[in-house]
Parts: C-alpha cells; sequence; structure tokens
C-alpha cells in the first residue's frame, strides 16, 4: 500500500448531519504520468460527499487517456481552459466552478494522503477558515524521500523568507474567504499560494493539522526542480508587497549560498539567526531544555564539536 492508501482513524459524521462537499481542484498540463495517482488519492479518502475538478489545459501527453479512464465516476468533472493561461488562472477556473463547502487545491503530480478531507471537515468545523497539515515530499516514482512538520504558521518568518514548511497541497479553506480576500494573482506564477495566505493572515488565524495531510513530489518537471531559481525573486517581490523587510533573512540566504554554496551558507544563515533559520516554522518546542545546536557543526563537518 503507498503511504496515500494507509488506512488511519479519522472523524466521522455525526448521525443524521450530511457531511459537508469537499471540492478538490486540479490544474492539469502534461503531468499525465502522475495524475492517476492524484486522482486515486482522492477517491481513496472514501469521503462521502467529493467533487473533484480537473482543469485540463491542452496537455499534449497521455492526460487524456487517463482522464478517460475516470470518465464514468461521477464525481469528478473536467474543465477545459484552451489555450492555457498559466496556472493560477486555471487554479481560479476551479476554485470558481467549486461548489463546495470546503475547497482544495492538488496539483496533478502531487497526492493526498487518507484521512485527509475528514482532518479538514473537522478542523474548518470550528470556525476556521483555513487549515494545514504536515507533508512528505516524494520522488517521481511515488517513494517518500523525507517527511516535514509544518509547525505553527508564523506570518512574520514568511515574510522574513526564513520558513519554507507550509506546503500548499495540504491547505484547506471555506470557500467564503475568496469573497473575503479575492481569488489567486493571475500575474503570478511561483508562489501565488503565498501571495493569498498573506492576504488571508490579515485577520484570520489559520489551524494547524499535526497530521500528514499531502505529498509533495519533486521531479524533473516540476516547478520547483526546473524553475527553482525563478522563485526567490517573486516571492521576495511578494514578501515586500506585504510589508516583509528589505534586508530579509531571506536575502541574505540567497546571497550566501551564491557565494558560499549551499552547505556553508546554510552554516552561516544557522548562527546569524541563533538557530531560527532551521527551527523556523516547527512550531514545536524541543523535547529537551538543551538549546539548539547547529546539524553541521554538530556531525563534525566543519569543524566544531560532534
Amino acid at each position: 500500500m503507498t503511504p496515500a492508501n494507509v488506512p488511519h482513524q479519522a472523524a466521522q459524521p455525526k448521525p443524521g448531519v450530511p457531511p459537508p462537499l469537499v471540492s478538490i481542484v486540479t490544474p492539469s498540463l502534461n503531468q499525465g504520468r502522475y495524475i492517476a495517482d492524484a486522482i486515486e488519492s482522492v477517491i481513496a479518502q472514501g469521503y462521502p460527499a467529493t467533487e473533484h475538478i480537473v482543469v485540463e489545459g491542452g496537455s499534449e501527453d497521455e492526460t487524456r487517456t487517463v482522464l478517460e479512464r475516470y470518465a464514468a465516476h461521477p464525481h469528478i468533472r473536467v474543465i477545459e481552459d484552451v489555450p492555457p493561461r498559466g496556472q493560477s488562472a486555471a487554479v481560479n477556473t476551479g476554485f470558481r466552478a467549486a461548489r463546495g463547502d470546503v475547497i482544495g487545491w492538488l496539483n496533478a503530480d502531487d497526492r493526498y494522503c487518507a484521512g485527509a478531507f475528514w482532518a479538514a471537515v473537522e478542523a474548518l468545523g470550528n470556525g476556521a477558515a483555513l487549515c494545514y497539515g504536515d507533508w512528505e515530499v516524494i520522488d517521481e516514482n511515488g517513494a517518500v524521500v523525507t517527511s516535514l512538520t509544518a509547525g505553527k504558521f508564523d506570518r512574520r518568518e514568511q515574510l522574513d523568507g526564513l520558513s519554507t514548511r507550509f506546503a500548499q497541497p495540504t491547505v484547506f479553506v471555506r470557500r467564503e474567504l475568496f469573497d473575503e480576500v479575492g481569488y489567486l494573482d493571475e500575474s503570478l506564477h511561483y508562489v501565488m499560494d503565498l501571495d493569498f495566505w498573506l492576504r488571508a493572515t490579515r485577520t484570520h488565524d489559520f489551524r494547524y493539522v499535526h497530521r500528514t495531510l499531502a505529498q509533495f513530489r519533486h521531479h524533473p518537471e516540476s516547478k520547483t526542480v526546473s524553475h527553482g531559481s525563478s522563485f526567490y525573486a517573486e516571492r521576495r517581490r511578494v514578501a515586500r508587497a506585504h510589508g516583509g523587510p528589505f534586508f530579509s533573512s531571506g536575502l541574505r540566504r540567497h546571497w550566501f549560498q551564491r557565494v558560499l554554496g549551499r552547505r556553508l551558507a546554510t552554516h552561516v544563515m544557522w548562527h546569524l539567526s541563533r538557530g531560527a533559520y532551521l527551527e523556523a516554522g516547527r512550531g514545536a518546542a524541543r523535547p529537551d531544555s538543551r538549546p539548539p545546536r547547529c546539524p553541521l557543526c554538530r556531525r563534525g563537518l566543519l569543524g566544531g564539536r560532534p
């Protein structure tokens, strides 16, 4: 069984109370190798009120063939977005078409973990506008590479470029949030999710679900891998537009990495921030009273005490 299908005890609906409709939006463009995984992870939730909207941008690979295999599933709806207008526009098309009370955004190369919908519905049932959880990185074959704990969402850390432990596939929102803060900024290509979250956190606290909700796939064609260098400039522009500092930790990290390389830059940033750079976003106290130590010094990789 894949991690997405491992059974998990989740909240169940109260007798006589129908569960809220959960709408999932999946933008699709030439991800035919992975989209079946995404679709199956929604089906595997076993959630009784689901709508899965695939916004198809004119894929030229096997995507169409894959989608045809699911044509008999009544909860799956394909919306054509041809010619493609970009990922932000595709996701907005799905958001606007969604009928659900709870809405999620799952890219065609990612997948949900078991029980994610019940966990999100429970988290959003107490007045929260948005919830998110922990996540895993998987490779192109679906094997888990690492597990990450999101911790508490800290707006200041996001504006300062410290935290990267908040993953879009784990996010679920109540549809009323779009009426309040608007949809994705379609001029953005890489961090449109961050811009949306920063707009929302002006007036709302986000609820953290301390369990793994989704898996984020790293593969050669993904934006994170193939356009990784483009994320920095857009992330900095968005952070500055929301009041982030000019001389941010993200700026220092960017230039340290260019000059010193990733490993030595991580070491320097850790000591400059007294551990905040790596601890940011974890949101949990250390189990002991000892202060955190630089992991590179701890392992003796840069001449420190092992």
